[in-house]
């Protein structure tokens, strides 16, 4: 079986709407995180507007912003995450913003950290083209209705794992069928004393634009894949 060749992605047609970074840990301490630690330690601007009011508990918390920033806190992970449609890439604080809460923090014991981008294929020559080629190789046709076909990859690499996650999606107004990419780009936090596991927390987080490079690289390069 084969499909027409998908055509190459141009880079505009992959749209950043939302990204966040994970700081995985044992036994942390959600009630830390609350508006005025966060002014003070770590948000840039301390003119940002807190927009719902503040969950502060011993088992969850979260602070929310009204330019889309919130930071949620439970008893294994600290979130950072950022959303808008389209989000600016030259305007992401959220790396910054866990490179500074986990240096405020260093007691807990942090053992993974992970960039999570989603990004939006919303023009239908390239969203409908993956999808018919996907559907074409993958799974036939029954009682004349057509799948849906959404994968899921992942990159096992020696020092990081990539997934690569796909969901139906639809934009605009009227509403238009995408495709939203999920990612995961999740690395082990390395080191056997403190010094030596901030080294690391510090090295994966200043990977934070690298890393959104490569998972944009991986998407675009759909449109090159011979399905054939």
């Amino acid at each position: 079986m084969t499909s027409d060749p998908l055509p190459a992605i141009d880079a505009s047609a992959l749209v950043l709407v939302g990204v966040s970074v994970v700081a995985v840990a044992e036994s942390n301490n959600p009630s830390i995180l609350n508006p005025d630690f966060l002014r003070e330690f770590v948000i840039p601007e301390q003119s940002w507007e807190v927009q719902d009011p503040p969950i502060c508990t011993p088992v969850y918390a979260r602070v929310s912003y009204s330019n889309g920033v919130s930071v949620q806190s439970d008893t294994n992970r600290v979130v950072f995450e950022q959303r808008g449609d389209p989000l600016d890439p030259t305007h992401l604080w959220i790396s910054a913003m866990a490179g500074r809460y986990l240096r405020a923090i260093p007691q807990v014991k942090y053992t993974a950290i992970g960039t999570n981008p989603s990004f939006l294929l919303a023009d239908a020559r390239y969203s409908d083209a993956l999808r018919n080629s996907l559907r074409s190789v993958l799974f036939p046709t029954h009682e004349d209705l057509s799948p849906i076909v959404l994968p899921k990859a992942i990159y096992a690499h020696p020092d990081r794992q990539i997934t690569v996650e796909t969901q139906h999606a639809q934009r605009g107004e009227p509403a238009a069928s995408a495709i939203l990419f999920r990612g995961n780009i999740h690395r082990a936090v390395q080191g056997n004393d403190q010094r030596d596991r901030a080294d690391s927390i510090n090295a994966i987080v200043n990977r934070f634009t690298a890393d959104l490079n490569d998972f944009r690289a991986i998407l675009g390069a759909l449109g090159k894949v011979d399905l054939s």
